[in-house]
């Protein structure tokens, strides 16, 4: 009973106009032209770029669809369009809703009559755009439930619940949409609910600067799950038509998301005609050009977040679950038919896999800021223009391909969108060795994992600079590069000495993104014939290495082997990593084997992998791994959980960045105390104020081992401490006794205060505890 705009196609600057049915039939003689009615949640704007793009360029016409947009109930009464949609007929046309996850499992819990009968099928945008504003200057970042006892926050009604348990000890207080902004300038809230595609690109226009923005996704480890999800009735899901049209109209709608990022400025022309049919409040947006142009922009940001094995608009099951989970659940009721618009089951995931390590990445960042009051910290080091990174040619639009905050070319943005700061160190090309190791060990001070971008230039000792990165901080395989350097480009095994549970030590993130897929899908390696295609030292030599430990019978190939095809023929596992578009080709791989293609060649807006480009030449495949969605996604999420990972224990450990000349010194009480538990250790007095060891005041134990071999280990472990630590023993020394053993002496102080801080006293309890092994005869 309610009024439609008809829009089946819609010309430039035309507005919606209804097209008569008779032309749209003879535009799609193929098939007859079924009627789709869309029920939005909110009123047409950007977030709806793609269902304008596809109406404006003819897609839904072309897939023999005419859509008719519903009015809107009511932004804010979103559960209404839920129930709207739950009511549909089995015969009735076709019926697409779209709304907030945590809305769509609120209603179902809560059970609405009729609201048990609707499914998710696809989501715009993957992840909830929903966040706190507050002026600018205001530090939202890293806010703690302390600080949150000042805070006064206005949300909209539906969402007092949501951020009341978000934020426990703030005021938050219903406030309506058009009172925001009044009320922020006023002071009489500090932080006002926002939708960040839209009314933070307005905040930033009506107060001349970006407000600051605490994102709702992960606050106190949230899960809000998708946004903008599409879903429709389980009774029309129910027929075989419906849902063949339902994957007609779900086609065009993302095909439409994909021609707006390719042309934002015509996609918010096309969104600003549709907005011209349909009454909306002018605070909501600047009704601009440029305006709608820049918002389109950001909700493709969260729209190709929104992808599974490079499919988008396709929902993980398991982000899904989760999120339902965290919401508390949708009452027993299935909320996902995850069949209807699901990515190719032959297809390996990177995606998914990615995304769920990154939500981990975030949550233990946040963990790690918390405890110690400063983030994860990643030092990322470049030596000229050759390595594959942010520093190469072409790197913005390489960047463009990825959403914002997931490109291995931008790190920092990565870096910032999950709570990791990345230190970047720019070099030039014309860098000396000592120069770059000295780079290096500053570095290492303060960070949490150290990345040296490969290739180095020539004269640069690669073997002294990929050895210069502590075994600790080492996030990114640079000693498995080190030892590759060593013995000619071949690594074989894993031969960490750091015991350490949890430290993925030699692996360059590259080759283990490769076993992860692998791993995801059950493939046996052991016993398999594994052939890698590709011999660089970061990717196809330590692969090569990793799939031998697991047991593979390993061939390594290059773009150059002769017969390559008889190889590919042979192999259970095909790797090709040789950055050469459609090497590998169907008709090599054999029933059932496994393809993964870590190559990928950029050319404008596509990537191409190294597999032939038709998927159904793979079809008698088990698994195949191509870009986009593939290996690439996971690469730089592995190196971020590294960061977070080494964060983590690092602070556990009670390293921070370790001392420099700003420490102070250990309080006499903390001193004083260490030396009433440890009767083995003593304090020298600080005597003059010259260089050297005697101008020091330290801690000192005298250690008596019965051999020289075994005075070396007690100092290799002493060592591996202070790299776990990130501060070592400052002066050892050994002194033969000949029949009595030998005897260590060593000193604990912080070189650059020449005191003792609190950084040796827990390097001098570890050291204790070393010398409790039963060889150690102890005497001061």
């Amino acid at each position: 009973g309610r009024g439609a705009l008809t829009c089946s196609h819609l010309a430039p600057s035309s507005g919606c106009r209804g097209t008569s049915r008779a032309l749209l039939q003879n535009q799609n003689t193929h098939r007859a032209m079924r009627k789709v009615l869309f029920q939005p949640d909110y009123f047409m704007s950007p977030q709806f770029a793609g269902l304008a793009v596809a109406l404006r360029t003819g897609r839904y016409a072309r897939r023999g669809i005419e859509l008719d947009i519903l009015p809107l109930g009511g932004a804010g009464e979103r559960a209404e369009e839920v129930s709207i949609v739950a009511r549909a007929k089995a015969d009735s046309p076709l019926l697409v809703g779209s709304t907030e996850q945590y809305i769509l499992t609120q209603a179902l819990r809560d059970g609405t009559p009729g609201e048990s009968g609707v499914r998710a099928v696809a989501a715009m945008f993957g992840r909830s755009p929903l966040a706190l504003a507050a002026l600018p200057g205001r530090e939202l970042t890293g806010l703690t439930q302390a600080a949150a006892e000042e805070l006064r926050v206005g949300v909209h009604e539906d969402t007092v619940g949501l951020v009341s348990r978000l934020l426990p000890s703030a005021v938050v207080v219903p406030v309506g949409r058009d009172d925001k902004m009044e009320l922020l300038r006023s002071g009489q809230i500090d932080a006002a609910q926002v939708y960040d595609v839209t009314e933070t690109l307005k905040m930033e226009a009506d107060l001349g600067a970006a407000p600051a923005l605490l994102p709702l996704e992960g606050l106190g480890g949230a899960r809000l799950g998708y946004a903008q999800v599409l879903f429709a009735a389980h009774a029309q899901l129910r027929e075989q038509d419906q849902v063949a049209t339902l994957q007609d109209f779900l086609a065009a709608t993302f095909d439409g998301w994909a021609a707006a990022k390719s042309d934002p400025r015509a996609a918010a022309d096309a969104v600003m005609a549709l907005m011209a049919n349909q009454p909306a409040p002018s605070d909501h947006w600047d009704h601009s050009l440029p305006f709608h142009q820049a918002s389109v922009e950001r909700c493709w940001d969260y729209v190709r977040r929104a992808r599974c094995a490079g499919k988008l608009g396709a929902i993980d099951g398991r982000r899904w679950a989760e999120a339902t989970e965290w919401l508390g659940g949708s009452g027993g009721v299935q909320s996902l038919d995850p069949a209807v618009w699901a990515s190719d089951p032959l297809l390996g995931d990177g995606d998914s896999l990615a995304a769920s390590i990154l939500d981990k990445v975030a949550a233990k960042a946040a963990a790690v800021r918390s405890e110690r009051g400063q983030p994860p910290r990643l030092g990322l080091v470049t030596v000229g223009e050759l390595a594959e990174g942010h520093t190469s040619a072409g790197a913005s639009s390489r960047e463009a391909i990825a959403p914002a905050g997931q490109s291995w070319f931008n790190k920092a943005a990565a870096g910032e969108k999950h709570g990791v700061l990345v230190e970047q160190l720019d070099l030039p090309y014309s860098t000396a060795t000592p120069d770059l190791l000295a780079a290096l060990a500053a570095l290492s001070r303060r960070c949490d994992g150290i990345q040296l971008m490969w290739p180095l230039p020539a004269h640069v000792d690669a073997v002294a600079a990929y050895g210069a990165v502590p075994p600790h901080l080492d996030v990114d395989g640079a000693h498995f590069v080190s030892r590759s350097e060593y013995n000619g480009g071949s690594c074989v095994g894993r031969t960490s000495r750091d015991p350490r549970p949890g430290l993925r030590g030699c692996l360059p993130v590259t080759p283990e993104a490769v076993l992860q897929l692998l791993q995801q899908r059950g493939v046996a390696l052991a016993g398999s014939h594994a052939l890698v295609i590709g011999r660089s030292r970061i990717v196809g030599s330590p692969l090569a290495a990793a799939l031998l430990a697991a047991d593979a019978t390993v061939s390594v190939a290059h773009s150059r082997t002769k017969g390559l095809g008889s190889l590919c023929r042979s192999a259970d596992v095909i790797v090709s990593c040789a950055g050469y578009p459609g090497l590998v080709r169907g008709a090599w791989v054999k029933d059932g084997a496994a393809v993964v293609s870590v190559g990928t060649t950029f050319a404008g807006e596509r990537l191409l992998s190294d597999l032939e480009e038709d998927l159904e030449a793979f079809r008698h495949a088990g698994l195949v791994v191509t870009s986009p969605g593939g290996v690439g996604p996971l690469s730089l999420a592995l190196l971020l959980r590294n960061v977070a990972d080494s964060a983590a224990r690092r602070a556990s450990d009670g390293a921070v960045g370790g001392a420099d000349e700003r420490t102070p010194p250990a309080s006499a009480a903390a001193v004083d105390a260490f030396l009433r538990a440890n009767k083995h250790w003593a304090m020298l007095p600080k005597r003059g104020d010259g260089p050297g060891p005697s101008a020091q005041r330290a801690l000192v134990r005298e250690v008596r081992v019965p051999s020289h071999r075994a005075a070396a280990d007690l100092l290799d472990a002493a060592a591996e401490l202070g790299d776990r630590l990130d501060h070592h023993v400052a002066l050892s020394a050994v002194e033969h006794r000949c029949e009595a053993g030998v005897q260590l002496t060593l000193h604990a102080y912080t070189t650059s205060t020449g005191d003792v801080t609190a950084h040796d006293l827990a390097l001098a309890a570890e050291i204790e505890q070393l010398c409790e092994r039963p060889f150690v005869r102890q005497q001061l």
